[in-house]
C-alpha cells in the first residue's frame, strides 16, 4: 500500500468509524516499525485508550484503540 504500507490502515481507521458504536474496539495487525505512526492514526482519528501489544519476538505487532472515549497516551505492553 502506498505511504509504506499505512495507507490501508489510514483507511481502515477511519472507516470503521461509520461501523463502530461508541466504546467499541478496533485491533490492527502492524509491521513492526509501524506502532508509532498506527498509533498517530488512531489519535488523530478521535479514538482513545491506544495501545501497542509486542509478539513474542519482542516486536511491536498490533495496536487496538477505542472509538468514541476521550483520547489519551498511547501505551506499549510487553
Amino acid at each position: 500500500a502506498p505511504d509504506h504500507g499505512l495507507a490501508d490502515i489510514r483507511t481502515i481507521i477511519h472507516g470503521a468509524r461509520t461501523h463502530l458504536k461508541p466504546g467499541a474496539r478496533v485491533l490492527l495487525e502492524h509491521g513492526w516499525r509501524q506502532a508509532a505512526a498506527v498509533q498517530g492514526l488512531f489519535h488523530s482519528a478521535g479514538y482513545g485508550d491506544i495501545e501497542t501489544w509486542r509478539d513474542y519476538g519482542g516486536n511491536e505487532r498490533a495496536t487496538i484503540a477505542r472509538y468514541s472515549n476521550p483520547v489519551g497516551g498511547a501505551l506499549v505492553h510487553e
